[in-house]
C-alpha cells in the first residue's frame, strides 16, 4: 500500500494539475479526447514516462483503458482490457486505494500484453478514481527510474484523481449514453419540446423540483 505524509499539504504543481483536469473535463465536449491531454499533461508536469487512465466500462466488471501517454503498442488498434481481478490495474480497483510497486514485473498481479512495452518500467503507481466514492476508473503513473517515485510520492495524486473522478461524474450526466431513447436526427426545436429521463445522483437529503439544462 502506498503510504502519504499527512503533514504534505497540496504543493503548486498539485493544484496546477488539479486545475488543468477539472477545466479540461468541463469544458470539452468529449470526455475520451480530455483524458488524452491530461495524461499528457501529468506526464509533462511529472516529467514521467507512462501515464494512463483506465475507466469502469458499463459491466461494472472490466477496467479498459482510455487514455495513454507513453505506451508503445505494436498494434493500436486492439483494446487494453482486464477484470478487476486482473494485474495491478485490477487490484488498484479491487481495494479502491492507491498502491506503490517496485519492479511490477515481478508482482504476483502483474498482467502482460503482449502488445505493450513494458519491460523497461521500474515503477508502478496507481490511484483509484472516486466519483461519490463509486469506482469510475484508475489513473496509472509508471517511470523508468525507481528515483523518480519520490517525487510522485510527495503529491498529492489522490487529490488529483479525485477531481477526475467528480468531473468525469459531471460529464457524464450529459454524455449520450444518459437518455432512453435512441438517438434521432431531429430539429433542436423539437427536442426542445420532447421530455427526457435524466439519470443522476442525489447530492443531499431531500427533494429538489425545477428545470435540468443541458448542452448537446
Amino acid at each position: 500500500m502506498m503510504k502519504h505524509n499527512k503533514k504534505n499539504s497540496p504543493n503548486n504543481s498539485t493544484w496546477s494539475i488539479h486545475d488543468f483536469c477539472a477545466n479540461t473535463l468541463r469544458r470539452s465536449s468529449n470526455v475520451k479526447v480530455a483524458l488524452e491531454d491530461i495524461v499528457r499533461y501529468i506526464a509533462s508536469k511529472l516529467k514521467v514516462e507512462i501515464c494512463s487512465i483506465y475507466l469502469v466500462d458499463k459491466t461494472r466488471e472490466t477496467l479498459v483503458l482510455e487514455a495513454n501517454f507513453g505506451l508503445t503498442a505494436s498494434n493500436s488498434t486492439e483494446k487494453v482490457k482486464m477484470k478487476f481481478s486482473e494485474g495491478l490495474v485490477g487490484l488498484v480497483a479491487e481495494k479502491k486505494a492507491p498502491i506503490e510497486v517496485y519492479d511490477p514485473q515481478t508482482h504476483l498481479r502483474f498482467k502482460k500484453f503482449t502488445f505493450i512495452n513494458e519491460e523497461k518500467l521500474k515503477t508502478f503507481f496507481g490511484f483509484p478514481i472516486l466519483s461519490q466514492n463509486s469506482l469510475v476508473g484508475v489513473l496509472v503513473i509508471q517511470t523508468i527510474k525507481k528515483s523518480k517515485g519520490n517525487i510522485i510520492r510527495e503529491m498529492n495524486i489522490p487529490l488529483i484523481a479525485k477531481e477526475i473522478g467528480d468531473a468525469i461524474g459531471i460529464a457524464r450526466l450529459t454524455d449520450s449514453e444518459i437518455f432512453e431513447a435512441p438517438h434521432e436526427n431531429i430539429s433542436s426545436d423539437e427536442a426542445h419540446k420532447r421530455s427526457y429521463f435524466l439519470k443522476g445522483k442525489g447530492a443531499s437529503v431531500g427533494i429538489a423540483i425545477g428545470y435540468a439544462h443541458f448542452q448537446s
